[in-house]
């Protein structure tokens, strides 16, 4: 939280799901009233790459919400 990161990249589907849906109440009880988008390698190279965030990377299946993201490093939102 120190580090005020922009997003957390995992190696794990497990570690990305437990990072992405357990961080509210992590952060909450830290005091720390923040959203850090959690991607796992994977989802972070096709968005890079060029895929389509909705229908080739899932990011809609994320708790915290990717967009943020995607719009501070100009990658299109896509189809919804």
């Amino acid at each position: 939280v120190e580090a005020d990161p922009d997003l957390l990249v995992t190696m794990c589907a497990g570690c990305t799901l437990s990072l992405d849906m357990c961080q509210e109440m992590i952060l909450s009880e830290l005091g720390v009233d923040k959203e850090i988008p959690v991607l796992n390698i994977s989802e972070l190279m096709a968005l890079l790459l060029g895929a389509d965030p909705y229908t080739v990377a899932g990011i809609d299946l994320h708790g915290v919400p990717i967009e943020p993201l995607l719009r501070k490093i100009g990658i299109p939102e896509g189809n919804r």
